[in-house]
């Protein structure tokens, strides 16, 4: 017998041997190869068989040499060593450029040779790498796709191992990888499995092999090399690339603000109403440049009739005064009001406020310019809206010349406001609204326009946010923009400013700082008696997950609150001794059997049968396959939802490595899609909305709470078009339509173990049901498809989940 080893080639991570294995009479047997790195380690290989005597040894592409071991393997399993010999990556890279080179067709034939026999060999592809940016890590999914014959017997999951560049396992920067889904389909004549994992990688790690093992059946392999890493990074970065960090804006601006003829176009206008506006500017030792560029971006409106009163405070900076008295002097609407001594920046404000003649009062720091249609636009939106009590628009920040990190707004969000004061510039409110309040102290020093959004908004008759970005906020050192540890007094007044709305508003919570935030809240709701909560959970088999489901809400510090199973169809046995087992091991656990009718499915009747037998004065809706996270997650859902101006409340929900499965639901051109969907957990993603409670379009029904009041005035979901999907959107909107907010609930956390491929495998009638559904959407709801969603702003992107700049408009 003799062995000849032969041609060499190397493709996707991968090096191709082909082996002659002569005159081996029958006795030989099967072959199996083994190869080991220099250092010792095992590394995944395989062997295929072209003909009688041509096989092909693959191997990984790694940064050591390895030795490759053939093995003979007789039928009862015994196994010989023939041969061994060495492969070290540069002698591969050579051979391989020279077949190549050569265009040698063997050496052709056999590249990426275990891509065309996947028999007992499972697929393996990489379906996205996102970044973390919490811990520095990558977190990869990975699928992997086996096929067996009808009605295989699987058994667990197939074990799966990375391995470095030098073969080694990979230790530091991975958790152990997590099972994402695993989902089993028959499909007449084959079987087929489809694992998705989840791994994290250090941040510096460049290429790995990954190697699936399973319990019976072939190993499997592939090498993801530097170039391919790279690309799925980029991939990723670009993907989610949020309009806050994209460096396109500033051109993008130039090509968005208002024209010369434009302004000119303006400037010739004459409103039917031509509100005054006064714009107030506390003046403290303002370098000369700020205080040239802040006055001549007012000078410079379209719309004339304002006055800017400058509030100066540093009266001993004889620069400053000339400055300013230059200024009073060149134009009758500049105003120099001169204080004695630094009261701060809201006694200050307050100066000006008392001297304000205007319809309107602004207030404009020191140190940031405005766009000359600012004032023309806020004009406008009084015409449009005579009722209008407070405005604010959109911004950016100027850094250095540069404008950068655009924050394109929500309309009215009052929920977002108690988490983070999101309107900030250029609040401007009404000034007979303004007279009706006492002005407020020096302890809102930092906060003091947030705190005066509060107090106006309380009363206003109509809150109207411009959908432009008219407002630049100056970074330097010393500013809040740049740094909001430069004034780490803000976080504080931020926080008396909740308060102070809370307790006005009679809102039974306590504001505090948000941990890892600056100037961000959260409210601690201290509920004098806790509603009954009847949570509705929708269930067919499935045992093991209902169990850890049902479980979990006994964890909750919440403990007023029933759970109606509603059973839909069950066959296993262990589903009903589930069932007995609850009832026995928790209180006000009950199960109603829905009246099925052959093998119909509509989640709507699900729902709604189990709503109307229930008790509670609040309905959650619960998806069977989520668990709890955060023990107060129903009372910040309560809280909420107790307030006569919210419809329903909808929690954060993640995968269970941790990326977000939902964060809100947002509208596009297309469908409704999940906010923030796979980005990891606490995602900076522009200005780190994901993390923080505010109102939404929508709310997914796999989490949803509402009042029963609500529920019963709608009919519950629409069992007739929306049996499976959308059911939950539609509901909302009918929400929104009769005016009542819906809120995402950043605080309370569940996992749902919904397969992040779900949907993808639709097919047939499902696919047909679902196209359906989707039109009854379009039809019912047309608006929210042509002018997108109303809590995104139009230059945000219509695929708008991770809210990047649109460059269509």
């Amino acid at each position: 017998m003799r062995l000849r080893y032969r041609q060499v080639t190397r493709g996707q991570g991968k090096i191709f041997q082909r082996l002659t294995v002569e005159g081996k009479g029958s006795a030989l047997g099967s072959l199996e190869v083994r190869s080991t790195t220099s250092e010792g380690n095992v590394v995944p290989s395989s062997i295929y068989r072209l003909g009688e005597e041509e096989f092909v040894i693959v191997v990984p592409v790694l940064d050591l040499p390895q030795c490759v071991e053939l093995f003979s393997v007789s039928a009862d399993g015994g196994r010989s060593l023939l041969d061994s010999h060495n492969v070290s990556p540069g002698w591969a890279k050579n051979k391989s450029r020279i077949n190549t080179a050569l265009k040698n067709e063997e050496a052709e034939s056999i590249r990426n040779i275990d891509s065309k026999n996947r028999l007992n060999k499972s697929e393996i592809t990489i379906d996205r790498v996102c970044f973390n940016a919490w811990d520095n890590n990558d977190i990869v999914h990975i699928s992997v796709v086996s096929l067996a014959p009808p009605r295989h017997d699987w058994g667990e999951v197939p074990g799966l191992v990375l391995l470095d560049s030098n073969g080694r396992e990979v230790q530091d920067g991975i958790a152990e990888p997590i099972v994402l889904s695993d989902r089993i389909e028959e499909r007449g004549y084959y079987s087929r499995r489809h694992v998705t994992y989840s791994v994290r990688i250090a941040r510096d790690l460049w290429s790995f092999v990954v190697w699936v093992r399973p319990r019976d059946g072939e190993d499997s392999f592939v090498t993801i090399q530097d170039f391919e890493l790279q690309a799925w990074r980029d991939r990723w970065h670009f993907d989610t690339l949020s309009a806050d960090f994209d460096e396109a804006y500033p051109e993008w601006f130039r090509s968005h603000k208002a024209s010369r003829s434009l302004l000119e176009i303006q400037r010739r206008t004459r409103l039917a109403i031509q509100p005054r506006f006064s714009i107030v500017v506390p003046v403290f030792n303002t370098p000369i440049p700020f205080l040239d560029d802040m006055v001549g971006s007012v000078l410079g409106q379209s719309y004339e009739d304002f006055e800017l009163l400058l509030v100066n405070a540093s009266p001993d900076n004889r620069e400053l005064a000339d400055r300013i008295a230059r200024y009073v002097n060149a134009d009758r609407r500049v105003r120099e009001l001169t204080l004695d001594e630094n009261l701060g920046i809201t006694l200050n404000t307050n100066q000006g406020i008392l001297a304000a003649s205007g319809d309107f009062v602004c207030f404009l720091d020191h140190d940031d310019v405005i766009e000359p249609d600012l004032l023309f636009s806020y004009a406008e939106a009084v015409n449009q809206r005579p009722d209008t009590d407070l405005l604010y628009c959109d911004e950016d920040k100027l850094q250095e010349g540069t404008l950068v990190s655009p924050f394109f707004k929500p309309d009215w969000n009052p929920d977002l406001l108690c988490s983070c004061n999101y309107v900030t510039h250029l609040l401007a409110v009404r000034k007979s609204v303004l007279d009706e309040l006492e002005l407020p102290g020096r302890e809102f020093d930092g906060a003091q326009d947030h705190n005066m959004t509060f107090r106006i908004s309380e009363l206003a008759r109509h809150v109207h946010h411009v959908r432009k970005v008219l407002y630049h906020w100056r970074i330097h050192p010393g500013s809040t923009a740049g740094s909001p540890d430069a004034k780490s007094f803000t976080s504080n007044a931020g926080q008396l400013s909740v308060q102070g709305h809370l307790d006005r508003c009679h809102i039974p919570a306590k504001a505090v700082i948000r941990p890892k935030f600056d100037n961000i809240f959260q409210l601690d709701f201290e509920l004098e008696e806790e509603p009954l909560v009847s949570i509705v959970i929708p269930s067919r088999d499935e045992s093991g997950m209902l169990g850890r489901c049902v479980d979990s809400l006994y964890r909750s510090s919440y403990k007023n609150f029933e759970v109606v199973i509603v059973e839909n169809g069950s066959r296993e046995p262990e589903t009903f001794a589930l069932y007995d087992s609850l009832a026995r091991e928790h209180e006000r656990v009950s199960v109603v059997t829905y009246p099925l009718q052959g093998d119909e499915f509509n989640f709507s009747k699900l729902v709604n049968f189990g709503a109307r037998r229930s008790k509670g004065d609040l309905i959650l809706l619960l998806n069977n396959d989520t668990e709890v996270v955060s023990p107060g997650w129903l009372t910040q859902m309560v809280g909420r939802c107790l307030r006569d101006d919210v419809g329903a409340v909808g929690a954060k929900l993640l995968y269970p490595d941790g990326t977000i499965q939902h964060a809100g639901v947002s509208f596009h051109l297309t469908f409704p899609d999940h906010l923030g969907q796979l980005m990891p957990d606490m995602s900076p993603n522009y200005f780190n909305l994901l993390n923080f409670t505010q109102d939404v379009t929508a709310v997914t029904g796999a989490c949803l709470l509402t009042r029963r009041e609500l529920f019963d005035r709608l009919g519950g979901f629409d069992e007739t078009d929306f049996t499976v999907a959308y059911n939950d959107v539609d509901y909302c909107l009918r929400l929104g339509e009769l005016g009542y907010h819906v809120v995402y609930c950043a605080e309370s956390v569940l996992t749902h173990y919904e397969s992040v491929s779900r949907g993808s495998d639709l097919g047939g009638e499902k696919a047909v049901r679902h196209c359906a559904e989707r039109a009854n959407l379009l039809r019912r709801w047309p608006s929210y498809f042509v002018e997108g969603d109303p809590m995104l702003s139009p230059y945000i992107a219509k695929d708008g989940k991770y809210r990047k700049l649109n460059f269509l408009i």
